[in-house]
């Protein structure tokens, strides 16, 4: 459940025009079932990227990498250019 302190972080960083995912941890322990009801209850609550992960199944975190490269690495390039 998103609680109200990640709220505060949330808006904390819009404030200072930080970018922002939310990454959920110990994906392993959540039904297959349930994982993308997950993501999609945190993505509709935050308006944020989600993604889960799980170091025990080592899963999860490449998408992490290549959202970060793609959105946040590439991007700035782009903007030096």
């Amino acid at each position: 459940e998103w609680e109200e302190d990640e709220e505060m972080l949330v808006r904390f960083c819009e404030a200072r025009g930080l970018r922002m995912l939310v990454v959920l941890t110990k994906g392993d322990k959540v039904h297959k079932k349930e994982q993308a009801k997950l993501i999609q209850k945190i993505h509709r609550q935050t308006g944020l990227p989600v993604y889960l992960t799980s170091s025990e199944e080592k899963w999860g975190l490449e998408e992490v990498e290549e959202h970060i490269f793609r959105q946040w690495v590439v991007d700035a390039k782009k903007g030096l250019s």
